[in-house]
């Protein structure tokens, strides 16, 4: 569960956004929409904990995973790949993924419907 309330974050007198208000539960998605520079992904770092809220709380019952944007890859990432990367709070240092993690990758591509994207570079 995921409960934002009231909330904004402002650098010195600017607000980057104020009285953000919603609520999740397991299993529900939520799209953040808007244009450049109007602070999607500071909502998204405020709820990671790598933001201070200006005002207002938020809740978080379980674990947020967050891929930022990038333009560049360092490697030929699959989509796969990418999605592996949300496991690796489950392996140990230095450990392959398992079959049970390739499983859950898919089985999360399945669910969004992107099962043809597996094996397509990001690049």
């Amino acid at each position: 569960m995921i409960r934002v309330e009231e909330a904004g974050v402002a650098f010195g007198a600017r607000w980057i956004f104020r009285n953000v208000s919603f609520a999740l539960e397991r299993g529900e998605l939520l799209a953040i929409l808007g244009r450049n520079g109007r602070g999607k992904t500071t909502l998204l770092r405020a709820l990671l904990g790598l933001q201070t809220w200006s005002s207002g709380r938020s809740e978080v019952d379980g674990e947020i995973g967050f891929v930022p944007q990038a333009t560049e890859t360092p490697f030929a990432y699959t989509v796969l790949d990418i999605v592996l990367m949300g496991r690796a709070r489950h392996l140990r240092l230095f450990q392959l993924p398992r079959d049970i993690d390739c499983a859950a990758a898919r089985n999360a591509l399945a669910m969004l419907g992107m099962q043809d994207f597996e094996t397509r570079r990001i690049d």
